[in-house]
């Protein structure tokens, strides 16, 4: 979840940002106060909802988050299905292979971060 006006930048800077570091995860930006190009042009970088309304509604959360979480998995999923995927886990160094490991185990980042 981003906010489109962060004091340093906006979120949708913060995404670009995100997406020039190789992580690319689905998202939703949350604005108190919007027009129409803001949000257009946060469809357009990607965002899986624009969401409009201070306090936020509920189920209108959630069913974005939902449909984050549902488009990220089958983008893991088409990834995971790609050829070159066994190659690069092969050429993974002991270190990358147990950080894996744990993620696979459900660890949190602050029990993988040594």
């Amino acid at each position: 979840m981003l906010d489109l006006y962060l004091p340093e930048m906006n979120g949708l800077d913060l995404n670009d940002e995100l997406v020039r570091s190789a992580s690319r995860h689905p998202f939703i930006v949350v604005i108190s106060h919007g027009e129409v190009p803001d949000a257009t042009h946060a469809m357009g970088k990607g965002a899986i909802d624009f969401i409009i309304e201070w306090p936020l509604d509920r189920d209108s959360f959630m069913a974005g988050v939902c449909k984050a979480i549902e488009d990220d998995r089958q983008r893991c999923s088409a990834w995971a299905k790609n050829e070159k995927v066994p190659a690069r886990l092969v050429a993974l160094s002991p270190c990358e292979r147990q950080v894996m490991q744990e993620m696979l185990e459900d660890k949190s980042r602050q029990q993988i971060v040594w």
